[in-house]
């Protein structure tokens, strides 16, 4: 039997995600252990405090549901990590390199839905369904996340800065995503190719040393440029070619 067309292919190669599992539990272990490392013992002072073991035992609820109710724990993994993010930037102090570790939690969540999606429906999905509800996924939860990131960037500054200087570059690249996300429903060529433009205007801003005032999108731009390549992958490789499809 030949290879399968991308259309009706699988992004799974196996009947269980033992990939997946294996890296839920080793995240889990390292988060355990920063835990352990870094928050104990606990001093509840105000709801910064309290909001550490919170979030810790929110993940791992959505780590005991990930064995039996895997598209539960998908959108918990997402969720948890889009609320790290809201207090990294409204509550906590000093989180960048929080944010960096706990990312890997999104695309864990991600895939976790994915394979839920493919394991509850007779027939499977095809590849092209599951790589469009991949990418639905990723940008709506990039949405959410440059949403808190450029609101909690401009709330630090007085309104009358929002215009001027390079925090307009930080409104205008939010644009530039929202755009993206709007195109991405129909036309997936479009999103990725804004994509694309936003990583690279951040390079552009990085080295004319403009970047360094704008701060909180920095961390955000490697993932975008993967997204962007994503779709730009879906548009040439995966998408049906029948003109009923959209694009």
């Amino acid at each position: 039997m030949g290879p399968q067309s991308p259309t009706t292919g699988s992004i799974w190669p196996f009947k269980r995600p033992w990939l997946l599992y294996a890296f839920a539990v080793t995240f889990t272990v390292f988060y355990i252990i920063f835990i352990i490392d870094e928050a104990f013992p606990i001093e509840i002072k105000n709801f910064g405090d309290l909001s550490v073991p919170l979030l810790f035992l929110f993940y791992i609820v959505a780590f005991i549901y990930s064995w039996f109710r895997e598209k539960t724990a998908g959108y918990m993994f997402i969720a948890w990590y889009i609320i790290e993010v809201f207090l990294g930037n409204f509550i906590w102090e000093d989180a960048a390199l929080v944010l960096i570790l706990g990312f890997p939690a999104l695309p864990m969540g991600i895939f976790y839905v994915l394979y839920a999606n493919r394991k509850g429906r007779d027939p499977r999905p095809r590849a092209h369904e599951q790589w469009k509800l991949l990418l639905r996924l990723s940008i709506l939860a990039g949405v959410a996340i440059h949403i808190i990131v450029v609101t909690g960037g401009l709330l630090k500054l007085p309104p009358d800065r929002w215009v001027s200087g390079p925090y307009l570059y930080l409104i205008l690249l939010f644009i530039v995503f929202l755009a993206a996300a709007v195109f991405s429903r129909k036309n997936k060529l479009i999103t990725g190719l804004l994509l694309v433009i936003y990583y690279l205007a951040i390079i552009y801003l990085t080295e004319v040393g403009i970047i360094d005032e704008m701060g909180p999108l920095v961390h955000v731009a490697f993932p975008v440029l993967i997204l962007g390549l994503l779709y730009l992958v879906y548009w040439i490789y995966i998408r049906p070619r029948k003109a009923a499809e959209d694009g």
